[in-house]
C-alpha cells in the first residue's frame, strides 16, 4: 500500500478535532490518541465513532497504515519532532500540525503534537467518499454564505 503524508489545507481545520456536524459525524469511523511515553515506547488508545464504518476491512488497513508511518513520522518522539521540522504542515497553533494521508478508501488526519508529559498525536480516520461529499457541500454553503454578505 502506497501511503503520502501531506499538509492538509485550512478548511480541513475542522477534521482533527471531534466534529459535530451531522454529515462529518456520519463519514468519522473514529479517533486514536498516541503517546511516545519516554519518547520511544508507542502507546494507542482508540475511541470509536460509527461502529458500522469500522469493520475488518477498515481495521486491516488503519494497522497497515500505522505501521507505514511508524518507519517515519510515528517512529518516536524525535522523529516526528524531524518530520515536522522537514515537511510542511497546516499549523494548527498552540495544539500542533496537521498532516493528511489518504487511501482509496479511507483518509486520515494526524494532529502532530510531540511534546513530553502531553499525547503526541491524534489520528482522525473518516470514511474518504462521504467525508469528501460532506466538506464538498460544506465549502459550497460557504461559498453562497459569502456571495451573500
Amino acid at each position: 500500500m502506497k501511503t503520502e503524508i501531506k499538509a492538509a489545507v485550512k478548511s480541513e481545520e475542522k477534521l482533527f478535532y471531534a466534529c459535530d456536524e451531522e454529515d462529518i459525524l456520519a463519514a468519522k469511523i473514529g479517533h486514536m490518541r498516541l503517546d511516545f511515553g519516554n519518547g520511544r515506547q508507542f502507546y494507542g488508545t482508540w475511541f470509536g465513532g460509527n461502529d458500522e464504518l469500522n469493520d475488518d476491512e477498515f481495521k486491516a488497513e488503519f494497522n497497515e497504515v500505522t505501521k507505514i508511518l511508524r518507519s517515519d513520522l510515528l517512529k518516536d518522539r524525535s522523529a516526528m519532532d524531524k518530520f515536522i521540522r522537514e515537511h510542511p504542515s497546516l499549523d494548527l497553533g498552540s495544539r500542533g500540525n496537521g498532516y493528511k494521508v489518504q487511501t482509496d478508501e479511507h483518509t486520515y488526519y494526524l494532529r502532530c503534537k510531540p511534546q513530553p508529559g502531553d499525547y503526541d498525536c491524534y489520528c482522525f480516520c473518516y470514511e474518504r467518499e462521504p467525508l469528501e461529499q460532506a466538506m464538498t457541500e460544506d465549502m459550497a454553503e460557504e461559498e453562497i454564505g459569502m456571495e451573500m454578505n
